[in-house]
């Protein structure tokens, strides 16, 4: 029920139970010949009307006050967001290593505890219709504390064969950076916050690099699927 439908039944209520009070009970008290008296297990219509009244407004009451928390937990809690920034390629031999950096931003107002996260590189088509294996933690991580507003960055790499390197440059099948950010909340509870994302001008990157390596103006694309949060 929207908060908004819970606060019309609230004020409903409220003018019955006015109306029950000020025009149900006097004619109650007038004179037997005036109004139709009954019982129902020993207690009155309209004490069954006014109990009925009163736990419909008990019920509306707490309607709205779960709502309306739940609208202040939406508001102040905290959100961590994922975006990569950055490649690095380091040539050796026949071989590369290919670094992205991503950063975590805690967009909310309050702040995010036990955050972890883990992610890697994968190679796969765009779009990335199919189900993809989500990296899971190895071994003990570091648990850390992100304020409002807080940023911190990360990095995942991978070892690539240089013609595969330049192959995924021209093809539709992209260097992707997929992971996963664990966190509580001030409400503590679990949250957590996938992402995937491609490199869409690599053949533009490799073909500026001379020497052993270097960096590229990247442009990210977030993938049509697998991203997501909650």
């Amino acid at each position: 029920m929207t908060e908004s439908l819970a606060g019309k039944i609230v004020v409903l209520l409220l003018l019955a139970i006015t109306a029950w009070l000020y025009i149900g009970l006097p004619i109650l008290n007038l004179p037997g010949e005036w109004h139709a008296h009954g019982e129902i297990l020993g207690v009155k219509y309209g004490e069954w009307l006014l109990f009925v009244a009163t736990m419909g407004l008990w019920w509306a009451t707490r309607q709205l006050v779960t709502g309306a928390e739940k609208t202040s937990e939406r508001q102040l809690r905290a959100y961590v967001f994922v975006r990569p920034i950055s490649t690095y390629f380091l040539y050796d031999g026949d071989t590369c290593r290919v670094t992205i950096t991503y950063v975590m931003k805690n967009s909310g107002q309050t702040p995010a505890f036990q955050l972890i996260h883990f992610g890697e590189i994968q190679n796969l088509m765009v779009p990335t219709a199919t189900p993809i294996t989500i990296p899971a933690p190895v071994g003990p991580l570091s648990a850390l504390s992100l304020g409002p507003g807080a940023e911190i960055e990360s990095t995942v790499w991978g070892i690539m064969n240089v013609d595969k390197l330049k192959e995924l440059g021209t093809s539709l099948k992209k260097i992707h950076v997929v992971g996963t950010a664990i966190y509580f909340d001030a409400f503590k509870k679990r949250r957590e916050t996938q992402f995937c994302f491609y490199v869409e001008n690599l053949n533009e990157i490799l073909s500026s690099h001379t020497g052993i390596g270097g960096n590229g103006e990247t442009k990210f694309w977030a993938s049509q699927q697998h991203n997501g949060a909650n």
